[in-house]
C-alpha cells in the first residue's frame, strides 16, 4: 500500500468520524432544546394560571413559545386551544403574513387576510412559486448539466457552479418557502379543531 492510499484512507476515516460527531451533536442539541422548551412552557403556563406575571412578561413569554415576535399574545392564546398546538403555532408563525385572527359571532378563528381569501388567489400564487422554484433550482445546477456540452473544463465548471448555486439556489429556497407559507396557512385555516380540554390562559 503506497503512501497516497494511506493518506486518502486516513482522510476518509477522519471525514466519517467528523460527520458522525456533527450528527451526534445535532441530535443531542435538539434533545436538550426540547427539554428546555418543555420546562419553560410548563413553568410559564403555570405562572399565567396563577396570575403572577406582569403583562410585559406574558407577552414576552408567548413570543418565546412561538419563537417569534410577529405574533400577538391573543393569537398564541387562541392557537394553544387547538389540537396539535405545537404544529399549529409553527404553521401560524410561518404563514403569518397571509393570516389574521378574526372574531365571528363572538368566537375567534384564524382566517386568511382579505387579499388571500379566495381559493384562486392562493392557487395561482402556489403555481407561480412552484414554477419559480423549478426554474431557479434548474439554473442553480446549470453548469453541472451543460458544462460538458459547452466544452468547459472541469475547473471552469467548478467555478461556474460555485457562483450559480448560491445565487440561484437562494431564490429557489425563497420560492419554495413562499409556497410552503400558503400551504401551511391553508392547513391551519381549514383544520381548526379545538382540544377536548381547553387550556385556560389568563392575561
Amino acid at each position: 500500500m503506497d503512501i497516497s492510499t494511506i493518506i486518502k484512507s486516513i482522510a476518509a476515516i477522519a471525514t466519517l468520524v467528523g460527520a458522525g460527531k456533527a450528527y451526534y451533536d445535532l441530535i443531542a442539541g435538539k434533545s436538550v432544546r426540547l427539554r428546555d422548551d418543555y420546562r419553560f412552557s410548563r413553568e410559564f403556563l403555570s405562572d399565567i394560571q396563577k396570575g403572577e406575571l406582569h403583562p410585559y412578561s406574558i407577552e414576552k413569554g408567548y413570543q418565546a413559545l412561538a419563537n417569534s415576535t410577529v405574533v400577538s399574545t391573543s393569537e398564541v392564546e387562541y392557537i394553544l386551544t387547538l389540537e396539535d398546538p405545537v404544529k399549529c403555532l409553527r404553521d401560524y408563525v410561518l404563514a403569518h403574513d397571509y393570516l389574521e385572527k378574526i372574531n365571528v359571532d363572538g368566537n375567534h378563528k384564524i382566517s386568511f387576510k382579505q387579499k388571500y381569501v379566495s381559493k384562486w388567489s392562493r392557487l395561482w400564487r402556489k403555481i407561480l412559486h412552484i414554477v419559480l422554484y423549478g426554474t431557479f433550482a434548474f439554473l442553480a445546477f446549470t453548469p453541472l448539466i451543460f458544462g460538458k456540452m459547452l466544452g468547459l473544463q472541469l475547473s471552469q465548471v467548478i467555478i461556474a457552479q460555485c457562483i450559480a448555486f448560491p445565487c440561484f439556489g437562494m431564490y429557489a429556497w425563497f420560492s419554495l418557502k413562499s409556497f410552503a407559507r400558503i400551504f401551511r396557512g391553508e392547513n391551519i385555516v381549514f383544520n381548526q379543531s379545538k382540544q377536548t380540554h381547553k387550556i385556560i390562559v389568563k392575561t
